[in-house]
C-alpha cells in the first residue's frame, strides 16, 4: 500500500494560478488596448505628437486599507455578480436612479450590483443597500471617467478586453482608474503604456495577494501528508510536528517570489517573466510595423505560456513540499527509514526507477542522478514517494 500523491492538491494549485494568470495578462490586455486601438487606426507609428490624455498618478492604491480580513484582494475568486452587457436600462436605473443607464456601462461597468461596488470601495464597512455614499460614488466615477475618454475624441469607453473581466483598479485618488489614452502609437507611447502596465501587475501581484493564494494549499498539503502517514501505520500520527507551520509559512514564501518572478520579473534564470515577454513582444512589432491583428495573435501566444509556466510551479511545488512534510511527520513518529516507490510509468527518471523499492535512510538522501542526491519530491517534479518502514519492535 504505497504512499499516495497529492494529485487533488495539484489541479487546485493548478487551477489557483491560471486564474492570477487570466488577472496579470487580463491587466496586460486592458492597459496595451488603447495602444492598439491606435495602432489599428494608423500605418504611420510616429512619435511625433505623442501625448497622453491621461498622466500616471504618482502613487497606486488598489483597495482601501482595512485590515487583512476585509480588504480587496484582486487575485481571489470574484463572488457572482452579473455582467453589464446583462442589465437592461431599467435594473441599471434601479440600482443608481441618478445616473444614465449607458453612462454606467460606458464609464462604470463594474457597478453592476451595490454589494460589487461596496466589496470593492468600501471593505469591511457595513453599509446599507440604499446607502447613497454608494451611488454618489459611481456617480463621481463617471464623471471622473468620461473627463479622462473625453480628452480623445473617439475612443470607445466601456470595451470588454481579451474575454476577461480584469480586476477594478483604484488609483491614488480612490477611483477606478483606467490605462493612459495614446493620441498616436509609436514608441514613446508603446513604452508609456507598458509603464502603466508594470506598475499596476506590481501592485496587484504583491505578497500580500498571493499568500490569500498560496498559504491555503500549503496548509491542504500538510493535511493530506498527515492524512496519509496515519492511513499507512493504521495510528492517528496527525499531531502537530514542531517546526512544521515555518516550513509551510517558508514554502508559501518561496512559491510567492517564484510567481512574482514569473509575472513581473527579474526571473533570474532563462526564462523571461510575462511582462518582460510582452514588452518584447511589442516592441519587436513596433520595429518591425506588423499589423495589429498579428501583434494581438503574437501576445495571446505569450499569455499561453505564461499559464503553462504557472502549471509548472504548482505542479513541483505541491510534490516538493509534500515530500518535505512527509519526511518531518515521519522523522517526529520516530520513522528513520522509507521505501522508495515511484509512479511506474513511462515518465519516471532513470535514477528514479533505478531506486524504486530500495530501502533508503532520511539521514543520507540517495543519488538520484545528474550529481543530485535527493529524497522523493526534492528533484524537479518528481512524483516519487517515501512508504515509511517501520520500526520493528
Amino acid at each position: 500500500m504505497p504512499m499516495r500523491e497529492p494529485r487533488s492538491i495539484e489541479m487546485r494549485y493548478m487551477r489557483e494560478l491560471r486564474r492570477v494568470w487570466a488577472v496579470a495578462s487580463a491587466l496586460i490586455s486592458q492597459g496595451l488596448a488603447p495602444l492598439l486601438e491606435r495602432w489599428q487606426e494608423s500605418d504611420e507609428r510616429s512619435d511625433s505628437n505623442s501625448t497622453f490624455a491621461s498622466m500616471l498618478p504618482p502613487q497606486w492604491s488598489l483597495y482601501l486599507d482595512q485590515g487583512q480580513r476585509s480588504r480587496y484582494n484582486p487575485l481571489l475568486p470574484r463572488p457572482r455578480a452579473p455582467r453589464i452587457t446583462s442589465l437592461s436600462d431599467g435594473q441599471l436605473r434601479s440600482l443608481w436612479p441618478s445616473i444614465d443607464p449607458q453612462d454606467v456601462r460606458d464609464y462604470a461597468p463594474w457597478a453592476v450590483t451595490r454589494d460589487e461596488v461596496i466589496r470593492i470601495v468600501f471593505p469591511g464597512e457595513e453599509l446599507p443597500a440604499s446607502d447613497q455614499r454608494v451611488e454618489d460614488y459611481v456617480r463621481r466615477s463617471v464623471e471622473v471617467e468620461r473627463s479622462r475618454n473625453a480628452s480623445v475624441p473617439g475612443y470607445p469607453p466601456g470595451r470588454p478586453v481579451g474575454g476577461v473581466v480584469p480586476p477594478v483598479v483604484l488609483g491614488s485618488d480612490r477611483f477606478p482608474m483606467s490605462p493612459p489614452l495614446p493620441s498616436v502609437a509609436g514608441q514613446a507611447s508603446a513604452e508609456r503604456q507598458l509603464r502603466w502596465v508594470k506598475l499596476v501587475l506590481v501592485e496587484v501581484v504583491k505578497r500580500d495577494n498571493l499568500e490569500d493564494v498560496v498559504a491555503p494549499i500549503g496548509v491542504s498539503t500538510s493535511r493530506f501528508a498527515g492524512r496519509e502517514l496515519t492511513r499507512f501505520v493504521g495510528i492517528d500520527l496527525r499531531r502537530d510536528v514542531p517546526g512544521l507551520d515555518y516550513q509551510i509559512q517558508e514554502w508559501v514564501r518561496v512559491n510567492t517570489d517564484l510567481i512574482t518572478r514569473a509575472i513581473i520579473g527579474p526571473t533570474g534564470g532563462p526564462m523571461p517573466s510575462l511582462f518582460d515577454d510582452v514588452a518584447n513582444v511589442v516592441e519587436q512589432a513596433n520595429r518591425e510595423a506588423i499589423r495589429v491583428e498579428e501583434l494581438s495573435a503574437r501576445l495571446q501566444a505569450r499569455y499561453g505560456v505564461g499559464r503553462s509556466r504557472g502549471d509548472l510551479i504548482a505542479r513541483d511545488q505541491v510534490l516538493k513540499l509534500n515530500g518535505q512534510i512527509t519526511r518531518s511527520r515521519q522523522q517526529a513518529a520516530g520513522i528513520s527509514q522509507y521505501k522508495w516507490v515511484t509512479s511506474r510509468d513511462e515518465r519516471v527518471r532513470k535514477g528514479h526507477r533505478r531506486l524504486n523499492g530500495t530501502i533508503q535512510s532520511w539521514d543520507s538522501p540517495p543519488d538520484v542522478g545528474g550529481g543530485r542526491n535527493e529524497h522523493p519530491g526534492g528533484d524537479y517534479q518528481c512524483r516519487c514517494t517515501a512508504s515509511p518502514v517501520l520500526p520493528s519492535v
